[in-house]
């Protein structure tokens, strides 16, 4: 205590606005830590000049000279840099705590280096909450699908686009790895600012470089080159980046041979310009180009039992061309009257033009395979069993315009963050969708029809859509979180949002091996889903029921283990053990006995949603030579349980 004194307190977090515990003040021989919520209060004495010092192990100390009067209390708004270690060419950041249930940690340096087919943010990502596809950037988070999860760039929400049916369509995705330098993901129960979509949120933040700087990588599936900079009074700060990827190696291992010919090109800005102290205004800019050719020629597959093996061949003729692309450009400014108040304003436009065509026809044959190992023939086809004609046609074509305005605030009142938001967007679809498929088997088509040509498949639409939507959050990060979403639609004043409630416990175990740490994350979930809109898997691409009738759950354990088995080399392993179904309320089927005489009407209640993968087993590893830490090796595993299947002709999964 001190004869006339004063007060100092206030709160502390880093460049993403996240509380920072542990943190030391300290003045002349006193010292205190700051609370889990990056709160501090420290005395110190009156009507002289002190120097104030915070500081902790990873982040860039700071110093405050001050001078208060006599029961005078000053608050301080501090923000604490991360400190970056550099050993020759190993970037290593200091270690975080998770401050939230669901949130997982990405080290977004590993992104270029991450052995995956596809790279990037996304690849690092699949190995700790798993895929349905090795060739796509798409990933399934407890139960739900890719259109259930939340990306933001910058606060910008980010959309992908809608006619990609399969992974060897797929591009690039809009997150450059070589541009981001923070990664925060939440697998659930994530905060209201980040919107109403049931899954995850992957929430990015672009670099802000300090200096000139660039990179360029090439390899067998593309390559990518930037730049950053910043101008001398570090007002204005540039990044650009340009990547081209092509998977046309990978394809031609694919079962259906032919000519594979993807092109997917991808060119991003981002200029950040501060005017003064309060005023700040960005430019974020995105187009990408991605074409995709394909003429098969033919396919073999052989099935069955060790006793009872067939053998599918199949001659296609035909081809198929693919166009998507998109532009994305969005304005944003930020108004910081003092410390505790901050302000940004946003608007962007996302537009995309995609087209989807495609008029294959296939003849496959039929056989049974020699299955006696004693006899000359074996593994060849014995006998024929039958032939027939295949052919799959489409003409999709798809323009979509989406603008968005939007509003982000914060505000630090005593030992409360209060948080709010709003966004208004326009958009408007138009939509043809002309697609069928058809089969002709022993000289007529099936499903056979003496009156009419029946389509195996088919789907006929056009649509010219506009409406818009409005929706908004209030969050306090201290006492309660509560959002208010609301969304006007002309398009289907009967179809409700879909709803859910998350509840996720949680634990993490810090420790060492040896002299090296390591974490131990688990948590355990329940999810309890009702207004759901069922869908099904065409490949990656997601068809909707469009109605409300379905409700579910998804209940799981998530594990997951991250050291450093070699010194400054981070691995992991990631478990989780997953189970998420729904009952629909008009399904039946009808089932006949042998005779095919009686028949009876069964309603299955709960069945397994077309996300429900028992298990995912995910791991990298990262390793380099004892005397030259610049020659790594990176090991990338991921295993997954099958997935809900059943006849192609059923609207439901009724076997598995």
């Amino acid at each position: 205590m001190y004869a006339q004194q004063a007060w100092v307190k206030g709160s502390i977090k880093d460049e993403q606005a996240r509380p920072i515990a542990d943190v030391l003040i300290s003045i002349a021989q006193q010292t205190v830590l700051s609370d889990a919520n990056g709160f501090f209060q420290i005395a110190v004495p009156a009507e002289k000049d002190i120097l104030l010092q915070l500081s902790k192990t990873g982040f860039i100390a700071q110093q405050y000279p001050l001078r208060l009067k006599k029961e005078e209390s000053r608050l301080l708004a501090v923000q604490l840099k991360e400190r970056i270690f550099e050993i020759k060419e190993v970037v290593k950041r200091a270690d975080r705590q998770r401050f939230e249930a669901g949130a997982i940690i990405v080290d977004a340096s590993k992104a270029n280096i991450n052995p995956s087919t596809i790279g990037g943010i996304e690849g690092l990502i699949k190995t700790l909450v798993g895929s349905t596809n090795e060739l796509t950037s798409q990933y399934n988070v407890r139960g739900g699908n890719y259109d259930e999860n939340l990306v933001y760039v910058n606060d910008f929400e980010i959309t992908r686009p809608f006619l990609v049916r399969s992974g060897q369509q797929e591009g690039l995705s809009f997150v450059n790895a070589d541009l981001t330098s923070h990664v925060q993901f939440s697998v659930g129960g994530f905060q209201s600012k980040y919107g109403d979509k049931m899954s995850s949120v992957l929430d990015i933040t672009y670099k802000k470089p300090k200096q000139f700087a660039g990179s360029a990588s090439l390899s067998l599936l593309g390559g990518s080159l930037h730049i950053e900079g910043a101008s001398k009074n570090n007002k204005l700060t540039y990044l650009v980046g340009l990547r081209q990827k092509t998977n046309q190696y990978l394809l031609q291992a694919q079962p259906t041979k032919g000519v594979y010919n993807p092109s997917f090109t991808d060119v991003q800005t981002l200029i950040n310009y501060k005017v003064n102290e309060q005023w700040e205004w960005e430019f974020l800019a995105n187009y990408a180009r991605n074409r995709f050719t394909f003429y098969p020629e033919e396919q073999t597959a052989s099935f069955g039992l060790v006793n009872k093996a067939y053998q599918l061949r199949m001659y296609y003729t035909g081809a198929e061309l693919d166009q998507f692309d998109t532009r994305f450009t969005g304005v944003s400014t930020t108004y910081r009257p003092n410390k505790n108040l901050r302000l940004k304003f946003l608007a962007s436009a996302y537009s995309s033009n995609e087209k989807e065509t495609y008029d294959i026809s296939g003849e496959y044959l039929l056989g049974e395979l020699e299955t006696d190992l004693g006899k000359a023939n074996f593994g060849q086809v014995k006998t024929y069993l039958g032939t027939g004609v295949i052919q799959n046609y489409a003409r999709n074509f798809l323009q979509v315009q989406q603008n968005t305005i939007g509003h982000r605030g914060s505000y630090i009142y005593k030992k409360q963050v209060w948080l709010w938001g709003a966004d208004w967007q326009s958009i408007s679809i138009k939509d043809q969708l002309l697609e069928w498929e058809r089969r002709d088997s022993a000289g007529f088509t099936q499903p056979y029809n003496p009156a009419q040509l029946t389509m195996m498949k088919s789907y006929r639409s056009t649509a010219d859509l506009s409406y818009e939507k409005i929706q908004g959050f209030v969050q306090n990060n201290f006492k309660w979180n509560d959002s208010l979403d609301l969304t006007f639609s002309v398009l289907n004043t009967q179809l409700l949002a879909q709803k859910s409630m998350h509840v996720v416990l949680g634990y993490d175990y810090n420790a060492h091996w040896g002299r090296r740490p390591l974490r131990i994350t688990n948590e355990v979930y329940y999810k309890s889903l009702w207004d759901i809109v069922p869908y099904e898997y065409d490949n990656i691409r997601i068809r909707y029921f469009g109605k409300n009738n379905a409700s579910g759950y998804a209940y799981g354990l998530e594990t997951r283990l991250y050291g450093d088995l070699v010194k400054n080399a981070t691995s992991w392993i990631s478990l989780g053990l997953m189970k998420t179904a729904e009952d629909l309320n008009d399904d039946f089927y009808i089932l006949k006995n042998v005779s095919g005489v009686d028949s009876a009407v069964v309603r299955p209640g709960y069945i397994p949603r077309p996300s429900d993968q028992r298990l995912m087993l995910g791991m990298y590893f990262e390793d380099y030579m004892p005397n030259n830490d610049n020659i790594k090796v990176h090991l990338n595993f991921m295993y997954g349980t099958g997935l809900p299947f059943g006849p192609p002709d059923q609207i439901r999964r009724y076997w598995f």
